[in-house]
């Protein structure tokens, strides 16, 4: 069966692009419509995952911070909910079970600059936790490194 002139000139053909044209597409999508950049959404997402964490949890963090700050999702920098989240969660178990509190008697901090956020210490802070960790007992040492935020955050701030 032919086509007619009418249904060849008003005939259109949906182009499926390849993986790198959608992917180009969903980005300039999201960058339009979302005010977070790709370089800090992928940054906080990876930090996560190294945390056996998904993407999910990165968003639920980002709603209870803009939740308890007041501040409109839009202005978050996700990068620092992202290194605040590991830094408050080792904080507490390491408080636990080493007594010593790395924030107000280490200094451990974060310094936020979207995708090149970071941990912020001072080298005798890593040599004052480094000396805590290895007059750990053998019980403390397992409790701390069945963590995965304890573990990253000590990583990150070059204890191990």
């Amino acid at each position: 069966m032919s086509k007619t002139k009418l249904e060849k000139l008003f005939e259109t053909k949906i182009k499926v692009g390849t993986d790198k044209q959608l992917s180009r597409e969903y980005d300039q999508f999201t960058n339009s419509i979302i005010e977070f950049g790709s370089e800090d959404i992928h940054r906080a997402v990876e930090l996560f995952s190294e945390l056996g964490k998904t993407g999910y949890d990165l968003a639920e963090e980002v709603r209870e911070w803009s939740d308890s700050t007041g501040t409109p999702i839009n202005k978050i920098d996700i990068c620092l909910v992202a290194y605040e989240y590991v830094l408050q969660y080792a904080r507490k178990e390491i408080e636990d079970v080493l007594k010593i509190d790395i924030q107000s008697d280490l200094n451990f901090e974060t310094s936020a600059n979207y995708c090149a956020t970071s941990f912020d210490w001072h080298e005798e802070s890593v040599e004052k936790l480094r000396e805590k960790l290895e007059n750990a007992t053998k019980e403390q040492l397992e409790k701390l490194s069945s963590s995965q935020v304890v573990k990253t955050f000590l990583e990150y701030v070059e204890v191990i």
